[in-house]
């Protein structure tokens, strides 16, 4: 396939290394449990005046984050505003993420969230902002205590169909880790380890700020399943929501499907390949057991 022998030549001119994101997967389940960093959070809880609810729609990329996204802002009420890069700039200090919350103060959250809201201008209608940066999951344990009021929705997907996805675009920037079969597997499993994580974090110190959402739920039943999510979210319900219009910030590799109707079409492209890839979907094998069974 023409995806295999481009990926090849195009890992070969770009340096991956995966440790840093292992390296920070171990840091930040290792921080969060420790009680001085639930202490530290604790002593850094300031009320959060601006009325707007923040949504972070995270997960893997190809996972269904900018169609989860679309049409969500078919609600007048929720603002879609693409993906902001926030956290990995905002947090940057003399100590790494995230042994830098440490050295917070009450005040530096307060600056924070202004800095955080400042970044839109939106209507006097909006009472929900979409930030669809999938790689916001690194960040989830944190969110809560800087927007008490933040509503997180994880978008999941097959991993066989996820990874395929990845593995068969051809980015204009980042994801590295894509190119090579073994390497996006591995990080993948990175993803998952972390998730899984902060769904358990999330569940025990912030219950019902998290929701996990199927790519594929979504794409099957949306008029049922979009509804609900607004109502999870506390939108007022609407008698005969549009789904037809995109949110006018799209700048991702899903551009052209999330303009389309939305269509079961690409959920399982990747079983057209299925007798060419048994080797490689061992390597995904508990992972795919695990989604099964979820």
């Amino acid at each position: 396939s023409l995806s295999f022998f481009r990926n090849k030549v195009h890992r070969s001119l770009i340096h991956y290394d995966p440790q840093p994101y292992k390296a920070l997967a171990h840091t930040l389940t290792k921080f969060f449990d420790q009680p001085a960093t639930q202490q530290q959070l604790a002593a850094l809880a300031v009320e959060d005046n601006n009325p707007l609810v923040p949504i972070f729609i995270v997960g893997m990329p190809r996972s269904g984050t900018t169609l989860a996204e679309r049409l969500l802002s078919a609600h007048p009420a929720v603002a879609a505003q693409g993906e902001i890069e926030f956290f990995r700039t905002a947090f940057k200090s003399s100590a790494p993420f995230p042994f830098n919350i440490m050295h917070w103060k009450p005040e530096d959250i307060i600056a924070l969230r202004k800095k955080y809201y400042q970044l839109f201008t939106l209507s006097s209608d909006t009472a929900f902002v979409i930030n669809k940066l999938p790689e916001n999951f690194w960040y989830l344990g944190l969110i809560p205590w800087l927007f008490p009021r933040a509503k997180i929705i994880h978008l999941t997907r097959h991993p066989a169909a996820n990874c395929w996805s990845l593995f068969t675009k051809l980015f204009t920037s980042g994801q590295l880790y894509s190119y090579d079969w073994t390497e996006l597997v591995e990080f993948y499993k990175i993803y998952r380890a972390i998730t899984t994580y902060w769904t358990q974090y999330l569940t025990s110190h912030h219950p019902g700020t998290l929701l996990t959402l199927r790519y594929e739920d979504l794409v099957s039943d949306y008029s049922t399943v979009v509804p609900a999510v607004w109502d999870w979210l506390g939108a007022p319900p609407l008698a005969a929501p549009d789904f037809s219009v995109a949110p006018p910030i799209i700048k991702t590799a899903s551009l052209m499907q999330a303009r389309n109707p939305v269509s079961s079409h690409y959920r399982d492209a990747w079983t057209h390949y299925r007798p060419y890839l048994a080797g490689w979907l061992e390597l995904l094998a508990d992972e795919i057991a695990a989604y099964d069974h979820d």
